[in-house]
């Protein structure tokens, strides 16, 4: 909610604790005040929660008011008065229990409603390894395929929280995978889930090699921050790209603004932070449409791409256009958008497609596609910015793409529809009720508590308290702040 105040000391007390968390096999936590709203997030590789616990009273830093940050760590942040409440609990079976009450904010009263809540057990088994269902030794398009796993299933009943999706050319290494996807189950920004009705049990991939093998796996994650193994990788093949690269001019602004005209306002070429803007989101600069330096309400401009060389593939009538642009604004108000235009061999207008556009405060791919109609040889790729609040036009775009599906198969190739899960996944293992996961969990090595020479001993010490210090770590962090509105 207000970012301007991030500071590499918080990254490395964050970095600490995680280490903590591995080396000692205890979840740790740490409270801060820094923005004067409610977030909470927990890391990707550690069992490692991070809440912001502000603010009970006074001034609210409210969606849109600031350059707000969608940290992909953090899936609750709500602009809105309210206190944590923390329960823990020792003995033979820990856990901490973290609720938020809220309060609402001025234009939405609550009294005392619980907004979030995350429950952490020590001894919590992890979710049973998935099965990777789809694609297996088949296959697909190297431009979009949907990868498809076998239902989340944990054996303490716990909620499906993440899943983590990779490829790789190499079934043996990860290291540097073609396609790496953290996905959460909720995603609470800007006063909505984005995560909403997504089961975690399929991701699009796309932009792979053509005609390659590829290897992908994919491993869960429940709520209570419990990872499964990873899937045992499976095997795909890439077919021929369907799919023709329109070169764009200066697509990333890295050139100023060469190839570009400009038919309303300004468009401007930027470097990072120049007149108080953003950060690229690729290389050294990027577009601001309407203007940062000199502004204007509305800006527009455009390129024009020749695609004569495809007139028999366009006038057969099967052709779609895909577009995408990378957009992003400073606040959640001005407006980027892009949109082709299609023209005849005269330059006539003969068609648009829809103008797409975001009001995402940090980098996001806007994609769409158009049917190209018949006798197009040329296509207008169009940057429009509307400034709605301010004196700046916040509206910032790279690294733009077009490319042409000639033969009408751009779909997303999909899994079968008579693929039943319910046939084929395997069924889960039994509970074991008697399984004492206390003493046979490998993640939370004894010696952790017992004092030995790995720092782990040492922490629970320095924390004080025979219970709580001889599972958990807590720290509170107080980010001193002067700024009053």
């Amino acid at each position: 909610l207000w970012p301007a105040g991030d500071t590499d000391y918080t990254g490395e007390v964050i970095a600490l604790l995680e280490t903590f968390t591995t080396d000692c096999s205890k979840p740790s936590i740490h409270f801060f005040g820094h923005t004067h709203g409610y977030s909470r997030g927990q890391s990707r590789d550690h069992r490692h929660l991070m809440v912001n616990v502000a603010s009970a009273g006074g001034n609210i830093d409210y969606w849109g008011e600031y350059a707000q940050t969608d940290h992909e760590q953090y899936t609750v942040s709500q602009d809105e008065w309210g206190f944590v409440v923390v329960e823990v609990e020792a003995g033979p079976d820990p856990q901490l229990r973290l609720r938020r009450v809220s309060r609402g904010n001025e234009y939405v009263p609550r009294d005392n409603e619980v907004r979030d809540e995350v429950i952490v057990r020590l001894h919590a088994d992890p979710p049973t390894t998935p099965v990777a269902l789809w694609p297996q030794d088949e296959a697909v398009s190297p431009d979009c395929a949907t990868l498809w796993a076998c239902p989340f299933h944990d054996p303490d009943d716990e909620l499906h929280g993440a899943s983590w999706w990779q490829v790789s050319a190499d079934c043996s290494d990860f290291s540097a995978p073609a396609f790496d996807a953290w996905v959460q189950h909720e995603n609470q920004y800007n006063g909505e889930d984005t995560q909403a009705g997504d089961d975690l049990t399929d991701v699009k991939i796309g932009d792979l090699a053509a005609q390659s093998t590829w290897c992908w796996r994919v491993r869960h994650r429940d709520r209570g921050l419990r990872w499964s193994e990873w899937s045992e990788p499976v095997t795909f093949t890439t077919g021929a790209t369907t799919l023709l690269e329109i070169d764009l001019v200066n697509p990333g602004a890295e050139d100023g603004t060469d190839g570009w005209t400009v038919t309303a306002g300004y468009l401007e070429s930027l470097t990072a932070g120049e007149c108080d803007g953003t950060e690229p989101h690729d290389g050294d600069r990027y577009f601001g449409v309407g203007g940062l330096c000199e502004s204007a309400e509305y800006g527009e401009a455009f390129q024009r791409a020749d695609v004569s060389e495809h007139a028999d593939a366009i006038d057969a009538g099967t052709t779609l256009a895909l577009f995408e642009g990378w957009l992003s604004d400073w606040g959640g108000d001005d407006r980027p958008e892009i949109e082709l235009v299609f023209r005849d061999g005269d330059e006539a207008e003969i068609g648009r497609s829809e103008r797409i556009g975001s009001t995402a405060t940090t980098w996001e791919l806007v994609q769409g596609d158009a049917s190209v109609p018949v006798g197009t040889r040329a296509i207008d790729f169009v940057l429009a910015g509307t400034r709605n609040a301010g004196v700046d036009n916040d509206s910032y775009v790279d690294d733009l793409r077009l490319r042409l599906a000639v033969d009408d198969s751009a779909g997303c190739d999909e899994p079968p529809p008579d693929l039943d899960p319910e046939q084929v996944c395997p069924e889960p293992p039994a509970t074991d009720d008697d399984d004492d996961t206390a003493a046979d969990d490998d993640d939370d090595d004894d010696t952790a508590a017992s004092g030995d020479d790995d720092g782990c001993g040492a922490c629970s010490q320095a924390s004080g308290g025979a219970g709580l210090a001889a599972w958990l770590l807590l720290l509170f962090v107080t980010a001193m702040r002067s700024r009053h509105t």
